[in-house]
């Protein structure tokens, strides 16, 4: 009996030890073979069957991207967590997937940290990438800026990303600016000029009012892009350090003329 229990005890402990295996290296956050299994977990409750090391790159996405969120000087609160977590909770359309998702692993708190704060760390890095006009835009926004002075000063416009909507434009962009403007402009003013943006653009633009409608001149500048300008050159200078050599071998082939090939050692 007492050999049985042993032999139990070492059992346990084997499995333990194997979970709390330190498989890989990113930047300065040691991966355990348990972050992996879970991550495994999540993706199986959410209905993807994944193999091991395609659950590693979901893995490394999302510790780069909370990373990257520090670097940056973005703070995720646990608080920030909580309300995503109840967002989640209160707009899923599946929520016996939730539920699945904490009965596997057994432990909120490993949701909140795999799950939740990399989607936050993602949409704050690239929130402030396409809206910091000081930093990361501060080229396309000087850009916007020249071209606003031009359409003050009547210069002739000979450009392809120039544009002209008279009133009752149908288009997209007309009721986009239309909508930003009528949101925005507190003003009786016939005629006013103002930069505009969205996630991806800035419209320089010269409104003239006509009644209830308007008349938009402006440009088009599109913003750098996240993945070209931001994203990719930041990821190069992180270390991605793989120490389990059979899951090495699988990742590296799996991003065999990749991205990812020159990065994961």
């Amino acid at each position: 009996m007492k050999n049985r229990v042993f032999k139990f005890l070492v059992f346990l402990l084997l499995i333990s030890c194997n979970r709390n295996e330190i498989i890989a290296r990113i930047d300065n956050r040691k991966i355990y073979k348990k972050d992996l299994e879970d991550v495994m977990k999540i993706e199986i409750a959410y209905g993807s069957d994944i193999k091991e090391e395609e659950a590693f790159l979901i893995l490394m996405q999302k510790i780069i991207d909370v990373i990257l969120a520090e670097r940056n000087g973005i703070v995720i609160t646990e608080k920030d967590i909580s309300k995503e977590e109840s967002r989640i909770l209160n707009q899923t359309k599946a929520p016996e997937i939730l539920s699945k998702v904490y009965e596997l692993l057994g432990d909120r708190k490993r949701y909140r940290e795999l799950y939740i704060r990399p989607i936050l760390a993602r949409r704050a890095i690239e929130n402030k990438f396409y809206f910091d006009s000081l930093s990361f835009q501060k080229e396309r926004y000087e850009l916007a800026k020249e071209k606003l002075m031009i359409l003050k000063e009547k210069r002739i416009i000979k450009d392809t990303n120039y544009f002209h909507f008279l009133p009752g434009d149908t288009s997209i962009t007309y009721q986009y600016l239309k909508t930003q403007i009528l949101k925005n402009l507190k003003t009786d003013n016939k005629r006013i000029y103002k930069i505009f943006e969205d996630k991806f653009t800035y419209y320089p633009v010269e409104v003239i009012k006509k009644g209830d409608e308007f008349e938009i001149k402006g440009f088009y500048i599109n913003k750098k892009n996240f993945y070209d300008d931001f994203y990719f050159k930041e990821v190069a200078k992180i270390k991605i350090l793989l120490y389990n050599k059979t899951l090495k071998s699988k990742i590296l082939k799996r991003v065999y003329k990749t991205f990812w090939e020159d990065i994961i050692r």
